[in-house]
């Protein structure tokens, strides 16, 4: 494939205002044709050009001259360029695509379903205001075929993912503005829609949430919530987790998935097994539960290397059993196990410790988000407070009374 490209300085009236990228290239038909991406900075150029470049090298000619018009056409292009399976080097760092394409997917369904044939060129702030509103009206299906209203959060990520598709649109000159740009602070994606959780398992609550985990029909669930509560697990490390992954004569949990960094680079970790991890997994893999290994909607059956014997989601199983422990007010959600070690042992070891075991680059984020403070944080805020306080008057008054005795001794 013939072509050729470069950047060049672009001037007027003799001053630089900015780069021109340029890519010569020849279409199917063989005639000579041209693209221009201008920015202000030299690398921003040769970058934007270079994207151009890719594209044709992995889609030929024809990609260059699609023609991105509306919110379906934006919507077609990035699940075959942007939204695709994550694909890495063999150094583990992501090359291009993304973690979680079902996530993506489910966010163009939504918006598709929306904004449809609509000109990019006419989306305003209005309009993202208008589908924020429309996704806080919807339900989705529940538990026991209940409808459960969307959440917040959840429509937070679908306009982050809707700002990035803008984005991509602005970056390939498809629009000239991204609406976002224009929007005031928390108008379309508010702080207050992605708090964070500060739930954890106390030892009452897990006492009684695997009491209710007693039955034949959640003993998969059961050894789920010890894995989880003692190791820190993702819920999707676990449903993934294969036998081969299970070391018993190291007590070792080993391969776990971490992604570094915003790139998501992969990394591995291993987890030590606590007695009860051990026992639950021996029991498991040696004995399924009644709900594992069973066929999901589609009527695909989960392979039988998974020690778990569940490749979808335990929400069922989940609600019932907080329900039965009666829990099912509190607002827990699987994830929030993964806070519960951390904040166990907060105090016996190193946050850096605690961060390596989770798996966290940064201690920063271990101590920020999965360590969360109690009640006996706070009284023992206010037992150091009293100390320091008796300390201080201790030896301030231990001041006074030298000085009084020298000031008599002058005297």
């Amino acid at each position: 494939m013939k072509y050729s490209m470069g950047v060049a300085p672009k001037r007027r009236k003799g001053k630089l205002v900015g780069y021109d990228g340029f890519l010569h290239y020849y279409d199917e038909s063989g005639k000579r044709k041209s693209i221009h991406r201008e920015r202000k900075k030299q690398g921003d150029a040769r970058e934007a050009i270079r994207a151009e470049l890719n594209k044709l090298e992995d889609h030929g000619p024809k990609a260059l001259e699609r023609k991105i018009v509306t919110w379906s056409d934006l919507a077609d292009y990035c699940e075959k360029s942007n939204y695709i399976e994550a694909e890495y080097n063999d150094d583990g760092e992501k090359q291009r695509g993304v973690r979680d394409v079902s996530t993506y997917k489910a966010h163009l369904k939504h918006s598709r379903a929306f904004f449809g044939t609509t000109k990019l060129t006419s989306i305003s702030i209005a309009d993202l205001k208008e589908y924020r509103a429309y996704r806080l009206g919807c339900t989705r299906r529940g538990p026991n075929d209940t409808r459960i209203n969307i959440k917040p959060g959840t429509v937070a990520r679908e306009l982050g993912t809707i700002r990035a598709m803008l984005n991509e649109a602005k970056r390939n000159q498809w629009i000239k503005h991204n609406p976002f740009e224009f929007a005031r602070k928390n108008e379309l994606i508010k702080s207050s829609d992605r708090k964070k959780r500060n739930l954890f398992l106390t030892f009452d609550q897990e006492i009684k949430l695997l009491k209710a985990c007693e039955t034949e029909d959640r003993r998969h669930l059961r050894a789920l919530i010890i894995v989880a509560v003692d190791t820190g697990a993702r819920f999707g490390e676990l449903i993934n987790l294969t036998k081969s992954q299970i070391d018993f004569r190291a007590g070792k949990i080993l391969g776990l998935l971490n992604y570094k960094d915003l790139g998501g680079d992969k990394q591995l970790r291993n987890a030590s097994m606590t007695v009860r991890v051990r026992e639950a997994l021996l029991d498991i893999t040696n004995n399924p539960g009644k709900k594992a290994f069973r066929a999901n909607r589609a009527g695909e059956k989960p392979s039988d290397q998974l020690v778990f014997g569940v490749s979808d989601n335990v929400r069922t199983a989940w609600a019932g059993a907080l329900e039965d422990a009666g829990l099912n007010n509190v607002g827990l959600h699987f994830h929030d196990l993964r806070h519960t070690p951390g904040t166990r042992v907060q105090k016996l070891i190193s946050m850096g410790n605690i961060a390596n075991a989770l798996g966290h680059k940064d201690p920063k984020t271990t101590a920020q988000v999965y360590v969360n403070h109690t009640e006996e944080d706070l009284d023992e805020f206010a037992k150091a407070v009293e100390q320091a306080v008796e300390a201080g008057y201790k030896q301030a008054m231990s001041q006074d009374v030298a000085a009084d005795q020298e000031s008599n001794l002058i005297s």
